[in-house]
């Protein structure tokens, strides 16, 4: 073309930035009976409009081209802005050279002297996506003139000719911003990572072994394939276990339904991402139930399914799913893929036999990104798209691998590569945390990703494992404590809804994790009894969901994971005589994601916070035609403190907590300014937001009880808006303090809200300060100034407040907008109690006790004798003590002299404490909930808290304290960082 075409320069940008363009329509349709206007050719070619290849509307835009033609097209209205110009072209046959792509003002076109151009290569065979934004991809550098676009120009390579096919071509005002570079495209995005499936590729074709495989890893690499066949056919399996006879039954229904559909799939051409998806889900199911030799199986080795099989392969082939070629939206490819490398696996043989398996292997290491193991990087932790996406994929590709130096090689890296993906992750990254909680999307998150990520490392760890290709010992200690954090704060099988993302009532988890439980407790290491007992605590066949979702499920998942040998891996770890643990006991912060978690027995009490550093909700924006996810959420860390404590097992709907009716402004235990919904509705786009407070944190009480506190604020929305909040945990109560509520909103009241929980029926009774029962329904009471009041839930949990002025109980139908919709409305029944604080506090404040598992005469005996006393409640500082067992609790906010104390006289920093006097000892447990993070730090940096307290105290040989006394006082430093407790027990010194 003889321009210079600048691709990799981000100053393009600023270049291109005012593009106007005579562009006005979404899509050019070739669904009519003539070539529409704007389109010519000059040259020896012909244009037509043709039914042979098409990608909607039965007809696309076809092209018989010679060497040196030109396509133009031009469109004549008022004047816009387009993003960029996307089309699907299909090439009959590939030919060496180019389409030169060119667009600008028609004259400008027509002299070669245009703002915007771009090479497109001919090499291919079948459909190709062609995507490019205008201002990022395809400015030509030495361009001269007003940068307009009013026409485009397609010039044929120089020389031969052939048979071009367009469709669907259009002029988006916005071009996807998640392009990913291709073999056709591979300048697209410079300036995001957008180039990383031809890097990976790049370094998987480049790769050979760099010695020759052991005997030993020869050996292991035959055992892993045989592993890992099993445990996609499930060979190995009793299926005189009924549970996995039922689970087979119900896979061979699925696929036989997928066989059925597929022949008309066939049919069809394929343009979205979702359309190729939904080819691999059932393209994988039929290619295992191809293999599974088991006496029930009808289509084992059914000639039928693997006509079926190939003739998908080869339509997804020509359809453009192929070695080289993405679709534009490279995001999705990570989770699109998975049933359809574990088809190229098993049919190995048939594939050669049929001349295809090169073919398919270059798509499995392109679309698989299987050379990203030779990265070098010294990264840790992994997004969890990428390990629940992507490491069976990868793994899937090796083990098809002929030579077994190669393999060898091959697996070495992926193994280490899966290792480091499962580090520790530093700040935001993902996915495993310092706490062992679970990031995505830069976010705490307890259910979806993190948990398909979570077993797919399992599963590979099992598969690996007593091999010298096994995860290394940290890898799989950081699974370990992954699962362990996971079975803490869920209860039993579900996670808290602040945890859930954006589906705030989508809670389970645990049984959804069930293999995962399974897989790293079957191993030879005896350590792992640990796991064992974990997984027999939950594992309940009677339980419906626990069999439907880890043995009978329909479905092997789009990650490709719900396998045979992933039931046969429950059953077995079902079989062991290993006692389950008890219910896991105690109080547990996770700094990571501001949780703090409260438990007894079989019920749970969390509490959610959010800060500086940690993320508040995710929603996913509602748009007309799309639903949006959790789009009233914002308040999901404003405090929620949920209690799940009814049912058998104990869960959210038995507990009180469900989603019709629900009211998103009160959240259990939140403060917040009531909205209306299209008030409520978060302008952002995913939420996902931070405030300027770095006090949000907990500190743990010798593992049994802990203190929760946060600074609340929300400069997003309401940048008048702050509260101070406390929460103390004492066994089987809850003690909560506000106070210093401030905003400047005239028209919304604040409200601090104790529970909401819905009523399985109008009469469910509640109690209010006497053992009669409150059935009435609709119902309203009203507390008094200066008159103390206790409740008693439907569910049995009790709640005592000293001073009832504020307080509103209700028991009301209650309309209300699901969360992924603004309407239709939903409907349900609920008893919700909560103080008005009014529009516009000043200053205002709240206090109140949680009991879980009251009755009323306790309740009654309770406001008689509270047994606690608050020893300060304001901006500086919240103080808690406990007179029934000793127990203060101390949420310091600022650094300075302690208000209210004789004990505790003076910190250096805001702090959270707790204390204990034991004789002439006191157990003391200090957090610093200020995370401190920074750009220049990769991790929570190492600080001092220095505390001071009034007497002689010497501390025992503690890492990271040390106390010395200073006349009739006592300087203890306790070393601190990532929002964790540090604890010791102080012997006072006599004399």
């Amino acid at each position: 073309m003889g321009r210079k075409i600048r691709m990799h320069d981000a100053v393009a940008v600023l270049v291109a930035i005012m593009l106007p363009v005579c562009l006005t329509f979404a899509e050019e349709s070739f669904d009519a009976d003539r070539i529409p206007d704007g389109w010519a050719v000059d040259g020896e070619g012909a244009l037509q409009l043709s039914s042979e290849h098409f990608k909607r509307d039965g007809q696309a835009l076809n092209w018989h081209w010679a060497g040196g033609d030109v396509l133009t097209f031009s469109h004549a209205g008022t004047l816009e802005e387009a993003g960029g110009f996307t089309a699907w072209v299909h090439n009959e046959t590939p030919v060496e050279g180019h389409l030169s792509v060119s667009f600008g003002r028609a004259e400008e076109v027509e002299t070669g002297n245009v703002p915007l151009a771009f090479d497109y290569p001919l090499s291919f065979s079948g459909w190709r996506f062609l995507i490019v934004n205008f201002r990022d991809d395809i400015v030509v550098e030495d361009y001269e003139g007003e940068r307009v676009v009013e026409a485009m120009r397609i010039e044929a390579p120089e020389h031969g000719s052939g048979s071009l096919h367009f469709d669907l071509v259009e002029f988006p005002p916005h071009a996807l911003w998640a392009r990913g570079a291709d073999r056709q495209l591979p300048f697209l995005n410079p300036r995001r990572d957008h180039d990383y499936y031809l890097r990976f590729d790049d370094a998987a074709l480049a790769a050979t072994p760099d010695r020759p495989a052991t005997e030993e890893e020869r050996e292991a690499l035959l055992e892993i394939e045989a592993r890992y066949r099993a445990w996609l056919t499930g060979e190995g399996i009793d299926w005189r276990n009924p549970l996995l006879a039922d689970r087979f039954r119900v896979l061979l229904e699925r696929a036989e339904e997928a066989a059925d559909a597929l022949p008309t799939m066939l049919e069809e051409p394929l343009v979205t991402t979702a359309e190729f998806r939904a080819f691999f889900e059932p393209l994988g199911l039929l290619s295992v139930i191809y293999h599974a030799d088991v006496p029930a199986n009808s289509l084992y080795q059914n000639e039928g399914i693997h006509d079926l099989i190939v003739s998908a392969l080869d339509h997804l082939d020509e359809q453009g799913w192929t070695e080289g070629s993405l679709f534009g939206d490279m995001r999705f490819f990570i989770l699109m893929t998975g049933g359809y490398e574990p088809t190229i696996f098993l049919m190995q043989d048939e594939l050669r036999e049929a001349g295809m398996r090169e073919r398919e292997m270059a798509n499995v290491r392109w679309y698989s990104g299987v050379g990203r193991v030779f990265e070098e990087t010294d990264n840790v932790g992994m997004n969890a798209d990428v390990i629940r996406g992507r490491f069976l994929l990868k793994l899937a590709w090796v083990l098809s691998l002929e030579d077994l130096d190669a393999r060898a090689h091959w697996m070495r890296h992926l193994s280490s590569w899966m290792s480091r993906c499962l580090r520790i992750a530093p700040k935001w990254a993902g996915t495993i945390k310092p706490d062992y909680t679970g990031f995505h999307h830069s976010m705490i998150v307890g259910g979806s990703y993190v948990i398909n990520a979570t077993q797919a490392a399992a599963a590979s760890h099992y598969l690996l494992r007593d091999t010298p290709f096994a995860l290394t010992d940290d890898a799989v200690d950081n699974l370990r404590g992954k699962l362990l954090a996971s079975r803490f704060y869920a209860n039993k099988y579900d996670l808290p809804s602040t945890l859930a993302l954006r589906w705030p009532f989508m809670t389970e988890s645990i049984y959804l994790l069930m293999p995962a439980y399974a897989y790293m407790a079957l191993t030879d290491d005896t350590t792992d009894q640990t796991m064992m007992r974990a997984f027999q605590r939950v594992w309940d066949p009677s339980v419906p969901e626990i069999a439907d979702k880890s043995l009978r499920q329909g479905q092997v998942g789009f990650t490709f994971m719900g396998t045979l040998g992933a039931a046969k891996a429950v059953a077995e770890a079902a079989e062991h005589g290993v006692a389950a643990e008890p219910d896991p006991t105690g109080f547990r912060f996770f700094p990571y994601g501001a949780i703090a978690v409260h438990r007894r027995d079989d019920w749970k009490i969390s509490t959610k916070g959010w800060s500086r550093y940690i993320f508040n909700y995710e929603q996913q924006q509602y748009q007309p035609g799309r639903s949006g996810r959790n789009i009233h959420g914002r308040y999901t860390s404003h405090g929620t403190t949920h209690i799940y404590s009814g049912g058998d097992p104990v869960t959210p709907a038995d507990s009180g907590i469900t989603a019709s009716g629900w009211d998103w402004n009160r959240w259990p235990g939140t403060t917040a300014i009531y909205r209306p919904w299209d008030e409520l509705y978060a302008k952002y786009p995913y939420g996902r937001q931070t405030n300027e407070e770095t006090f949000v944190g907990a500190v743990e009480h010798e593992g049994r009880n802990g203190l929760f506190s946060m600074i609340l604020s929300d400069p997003h929305h309401d940048p008048e808006f702050r509260a101070f909040k406390t929460y103390l945990y004492i066994d089987d109560r809850v003690i909560c303090l506000g106070s210093d509520i401030t905003n400047d909103d005239t028209e919304r009241p604040v409200e601090t809200t104790i529970f909401q929980l819905s009523l399985t029926e109008e009469s469910q009774p509640i109690f209010i300060n006497s053992d009669d029962a409150v059935t009435e329904f609709p119902f309203e009471w009203e507390g008094q100034a200066g008159a103390p009041a206790w409740l008693v839930d439907q569910i049995g949990n009790g709640y005592f407040v000293p001073d009832s002025a504020q307080l509103r109980v209700v028991r009301q139908q209650q309309l209300t907008p699901p969360h992924q919709v603004p309407e239709p409305r939903t409907r349900g029944d609920f008893a919700v109690a909560w103080f008005d604080h009014g529009p516009a506090p000043e200053a205002a404040g709240y206090e109140y006790m949680i009991v879980v598992g009251a009755t009323p005469e306790r309740m009654a005996g309770i406001a008689a004798d509270t047994g606690y006393e608050v020893l300060s409640r304001s901006e500086r500082a919240h103080i808690i003590r406990d007179l029934q067992t000793g127990i203060s609790g101390y949420a310091l906010f600022e650094a300075g002299e302690v208000p209210a104390c004789d004990l505790l006289l003076h910190v250096d920093t805001p702090s959270m404490i707790m204390t204990q006097m034991r004789d002439e000892a006191v157990v003391i447990s200090v957090c610093d909930p200020d995370l401190a993070w920074s750009d220049d730090v990769e991790h929570s940096p190492v600080r001092m808290v220095q505390v001071t307290l009034a007497g002689a105290w010497e501390a025992p040989e503690t890492v990271g304290v040390t106390a010395t006394v200073e006349g009739d006082r006592t300087l203890v430093e306790f070393t601190c960082g990532d929002g964790r407790t540090r604890e010791t027990e102080l012997r006072r010194i006599a004399g």
